[in-house]
């Protein structure tokens, strides 16, 4: 994999988040001072072991919460957490993880290899998103405040080393300086037919992969060929990559669906042929419903594979349905 300086992804918010180049550090609001020392080491080239020794030094007693990430190198990570707010979303090779300093007097320490993407979740996620686009700026390195940081382990340069043929994380595509681009034009309402689709024929798999089609509970039938954005009043979250975003409305008459509630992209790499549903920190949350195993609650900023037959439920009723080849 070619070196190069890792791009972070963050959403604007009230936490102190420091970034460098292999290191993010996550720390309560609270702790300004704390902030700016841990920012004086890692801009100094601090590694792990300097960060720790920064954020033990004034007693743990009087941090509530914080959180490190830390690259190893390729795509191996460190995560340290202390407390329940932020947390830390890592997915790799060998699944999803959720890491936090749940029941720990002290931190956690966890090291994992083949991340694809890591996610720290800080402040109250849980509160309703306003309706349209939600700001993701990217950063190099900077002391920022932040309700999220993210970042996907690809090689922007076209390496093919680990994470090359991975999906962005919705927070962590390669981003510019700035607030997002303008929300891009509807897909047609319930009562106006869509186009016609082509699906590939042949086995469904990677080794012959066809175009994933969502089918909607009210009829609409969507071909997941570019990212679709999905909610009651949808806007994209960043600067996609590729074929600007599409946005697919839904009606909530019980207001159970987020204005921006999720996104479904096509699988790369392993997941090619199948769909990739993301929660995008929807109030409600989205539960996806596979054939061949128990429901699957979803942790926002993490995308998850659907297989033929998967329902993604979304609220009020509404359903999305990966549909298989004889369908």
């Amino acid at each position: 994999m070619t070196d190069t300086a890792p791009t972070w992804s963050y959403e604007p918010g009230e936490h102190l988040a420091v970034l460098g180049p292999q290191l993010a550090v996550v720390v309560p609001a609270d702790q300004p001072a704390l902030a700016a020392r841990l920012w004086r080491v890692v801009d100094g080239g601090g590694d792990l072991l300097a960060v720790v020794d920064v954020l033990a030094a004034g007693g743990l007693g009087a941090l509530a919460g914080a959180a490190v990430v830390a690259w190893e190198g390729g795509d191996r990570l460190t995560v340290l957490a202390r407390g329940t707010d932020p947390q830390v979303v890592v997915r790799s090779g060998d699944g999803t993880a959720l890491v936090d300093g749940t029941g720990v007097r002290t931190w956690t320490e966890r090291s994992f290899e083949r991340v694809r993407s890591v996610s720290v979740l800080a402040g109250d996620r849980g509160q309703e998103e306003q309706d349209g686009p939600v700001e993701v700026l990217g950063l190099g390195a900077g002391l920022v405040r932040v309700s999220r940081v993210a970042r996907t382990v690809t090689d922007p340069l076209g390496g093919d080393g680990p994470g090359a043929d991975t999906e962005p994380d919705p927070v962590t595509a390669p981003v510019a300086q700035g607030p997002v681009e303008p929300p891009q034009p509807t897909l047609p309402p319930a009562d106006q037919p869509t186009e016609a689709h082509t699906v590939l024929p042949g086995p469904w798999g990677p080794a012959q992969a066809r175009t994933p089609l969502l089918r909607v509970s009210d009829g609409r039938e969507v071909v997941v060929d570019a990212v679709v954005v999905v909610g009651r009043s949808p806007g994209p979250r960043d600067r996609h990559a590729g074929a600007p975003p599409r946005m697919l409305r839904l009606e909530s008459p019980q207001q159970e669906i987020s204005g921006t509630h999720l996104e479904v992209r096509p699988g790369t790499g392993p997941d090619a042929g199948a769909a990739v549903v993301t929660d995008l920190g929807s109030t409600n949350g989205t539960v996806v419903e596979h054939v061949d195993g128990p429901p699957e609650a979803l942790v926002p900023g993490v995308g998850v594979a659907l297989g033929p037959g998967a329902v993604v439920h979304v609220g009020d009723g509404v359903t999305l349905t990966l549909l298989g080849p004889g369908d």
